[in-house]
């Protein structure tokens, strides 16, 4: 079309409604919020070093991985644990270092290469005789990257990196009614 100038009209054109989807909570929860979970756990007594100084991940020294420095032979089993079953657990069970270190650790995260970019999870320091652990901070069934650290003088020696599914852990809302009425 043209209007009397000579000048060409526009149409308005259609714009399509942007689609706006609804995530289940329990996705947003364990997807969308642990960005940055970049936390150290430690006891009451190791939250301080020789220097006085606060622990810091940001401190550590990560070694090349393997050797026989590292654990090895990381095996983890999930389930399903509380009155409910609700909630998730992994036990892992590895081969302590052949060269025994001085303390252990387990890192964990959901993110592909969450341990470069230190995005991860760390237990408490472990005994460096301590062949498993159970943790119950899982993210629903989210691949979890696991990795077992020892620590030598000059540093940590990671193991190598398994991965596992976390278990599909459903709680039955009417079961705990029925408990609470009778």
């Amino acid at each position: 079309m043209r209007n009397r100038q000579n000048s060409i009209l526009l149409r308005p054109t259609y714009r399509r409604p942007k689609l706006r989807f609804m995530l289940p909570c329990f996705l947003v929860a364990a997807f969308l919020l642990p960005t940055t979970t970049n936390i150290r756990y430690a006891s009451a007594s190791e939250k301080t070093l020789k220097s006085n100084q606060p622990y810091s991940i940001a401190q550590d020294v990560i070694l090349a991985p393997g050797s026989a420095r590292a654990a090895t032979s990381i095996n983890s089993q999930v389930g399903c644990m509380g009155e409910t079953h609700s909630k998730g657990f992994v036990k892992l069970t590895w081969k302590t270092a052949a060269n025994i270190g001085v303390r252990q650790r387990v890192d964990i995260t959901i993110f592909r290469g969450g341990f470069e970019h230190k995005n991860f999870e760390s237990s408490e320091l472990l005994p460096a005789n301590q062949n498993s652990f159970t943790w119950d901070r899982l993210r629903g069934q989210a691949i979890h990257f696991v990795r077992i650290l020892t620590k030598h003088k000059d540093g940590w020696v990671p193991s190598e990196t398994i991965s596992f599914e976390g278990p599909l852990c459903i709680m039955d809302s009417r079961r705990k009614c029925v408990k609470q009425g009778s």
